[in-house]
C-alpha cells in the first residue's frame, strides 16, 4: 500500500487527480516494471499474481503438448492408414499361419517317437502331411497315417514282437546252446589266449 501513499501524498485527491498521478507514475522509466493498473475487483477483472502464473504455466504447458503433438503428427504425413491396415492384416495372416505350422511340426515329430520310429525323417517323408491338420490341442489325420505305415512298413519301428510269435519267421534262429563254438566258424583266428609266448 505504499505506492499509493505516493500517489496520494498527505491529501485527498479527486478522480481526475488519481488518474493524473497514475499517468504520471506509470509514465516514469523506473517505474516501467511497477506499472499501476486499477480495476473492478468485484467484476472478476483482477486476478491474483499466484493464479495467473499458474495459468501462464499450464498455458504453455498446453502449447509445448500441442507442439509434440503436431510433430508425431508430421511423421505420419503422406501415410495411407488402409495400405498400414493392409499390412498388419498380411503379418498377422502369416504369423498366425507359421506358428500353426510349427506347433503341427512339432506334434508330428512327437507323435512319430511315441510311434518309437527309427528314423523320424524317413517315416515322415511317407505321411501325407497336407491330411494332417492341427485342431486345438488334437492332431487329426495323423495316428491313421501312423498305423497304416506300421503296417506297410514296419522296420520304421521299434515294434515289440506279440506274444507267441515265431521269430524264425523273420530271420536267423541262433542254435540252441548260444553261440557257435570252435570248427562252426573257424575262419583261422587266433586269440590272445591261443598266441604262443615269446
Amino acid at each position: 500500500m505504499d505506492f499509493l501513499k505516493a500517489l496520494f501524498g498527505d491529501s485527498a485527491l479527486t478522480f481526475d487527480q488519481l488518474a493524473s498521478a497514475i499517468q504520471e507514475h506509470n509514465g516514469k522509466a523506473e517505474n516501467k516494471e511497477k506499472q499501476i493498473k486499477i480495476g473492478n475487483i468485484g467484476d472478476g477483472s483482477y486476478v491474483s499474481s499466484d493464479k495467473f502464473k499458474a495459468k501462464e504455466t499450464e498455458l504453455a504447458t498446453a502449447n509445448t503438448t500441442i507442439k509434440n503433438l503436431q510433430g508425431e503428427i508430421k511423421k505420419w504425413d503422406g501415410v495411407d492408414v488402409e495400405t498400414l491396415r493392409t499390412a498388419a492384416a498380411n503379418w498377422e495372416t502369416k504369423y498366425t499361419q507359421d506358428t500353426a505350422k510349427i506347433r503341427t511340426d512339432s506334434a508330428v515329430e512327437i507323435a512319430l517317437m511315441r510311434a518309437k520310429a527309427k528314423n523320424p525323417k524317413a517315416a515322415r517323408a511317407l505321411l501325407d502331411e497336407s491330411k494332417i491338420k492341427l485342431d486345438g490341442d488334437k492332431v487329426l489325420g495323423l495316428d491313421d497315417q501312423l498305423e497304416a505305415l506300421k503296417k506297410s512298413d514296419a522296420y520304421l519301428f521299434d515294434v515289440e514282437a506279440p506274444a507267441g510269435a515265431d521269430p524264425a519267421a523273420g530271420g536267423f534262429t541262433p542254435p540252441a546252446g548260444g553261440a557257435p563254438k570252435g570248427s562252426e566258424f573257424n575262419f583261422g583266428f587266433t586269440t590272445l589266449k591261443d598266441m604262443p609266448k615269446q
